[in-house]
């Protein structure tokens, strides 16, 4: 989930409103969120969702945004004003991931040392303050959702379970963005791959508990379940799908978006 200079949404807004005038039945959907919406080269799910399905799609999403600052400042100023504008059918939302791991993991672990089990390296207090934190940001966009379009169905997924690695995004053989978690767990004293995995683990299944208590008092909030879909062989980093990856993930957003 690398950093960059903050583009231009893909879908500019003439486009985007020459699309609703041309295909007035399509659903309407905003797009929102981190590097798994915004890594380029059709190593996204919303490039493939845009490829096995047709949409009138707005998007906005970014490589590195935490959901922390989505929902606050400049970008919650332009979300509301988005939202504001044009009568979405859906959101399409990806975020919480750069909440916990690269820099940010750091925080999260304390050193350990030989003998010591891997659940002591993990700084507790801090990781459920980290937590709480991703739910007050999901439910301000649950909120907002409700003030200006109710109807509008907002889907999320909570990752899967990565495998910490030395390797990042490359470009000519060279770490561009990261890797993300192996170096600070290492540095913590988990040495162990499976001590490793471990963690990794309980890290996206305590999000996932987070953000699905969620969807069980909020309507048309829904979570897919992407915990589990991708093989070993499908991570093409540590934290980010391979092409067939994503497509996997692709598919169950447009699944969920054909229930209606």
């Amino acid at each position: 989930m690398p950093t960059r200079k903050r583009r231009r949404p893909y879908n500019k807004l003439a486009d985007f409103k020459k699309s609703l005038k041309e295909n007035p039945d399509y659903p309407v959907i905003l797009s929102e969120g981190d590097s798994w919406f915004a890594l380029p080269t059709r190593m996204n799910v919303i490039d493939h969702l845009c490829r096995i399905g047709k949409y009138n799609l707005f998007r906005i999403e970014h490589s590195g945004d935490e959901i922390l600052s989505i929902l606050s400042g400049k970008q919650k100023r332009t979300l509301r004003k988005i939202l504001k504008e044009f009568n979405f059918d859906f959101i399409l939302f990806s975020g919480g991931g750069n909440d916990i791991v690269g820099e940010e993991f750091a925080s999260l672990l304390k050193k350990i040392y030989p003998g010591d089990p891997w659940q002591k390296a993990l700084n507790k207090s801090r990781f459920k303050r980290r937590l709480a934190q991703i739910k007050l940001a999901y439910q301000d966009l649950i909120d907002m959702r409700n003030d200006i379009v109710p109807h509008a169905k907002i889907i999320t997924h909570a990752y899967d379970y990565p495998i910490p690695s030395n390797k990042g995004i490359r470009i000519l053989g060279k770490n561009i963005f990261g890797p993300w978690m192996k170096p600070y767990m290492k540095k913590a004293g988990i040495v162990n791959q499976a001590d490793q995995n471990a963690l990794a683990k309980e890290l996206i299944d305590q999000f996932h508990k987070t953000i699905n208590s969620l969807e069980q008092h909020n309507k048309n909030f829904i979570v897919l379940d992407t915990l589990g879909t991708l093989l070993n062989n499908e991570w093409g980093d540590e934290i980010h799908p391979t092409r067939p990856g994503f497509i996997k993930i692709a598919r169950m957003f447009k699944e969920e978006i054909g229930k209606t």
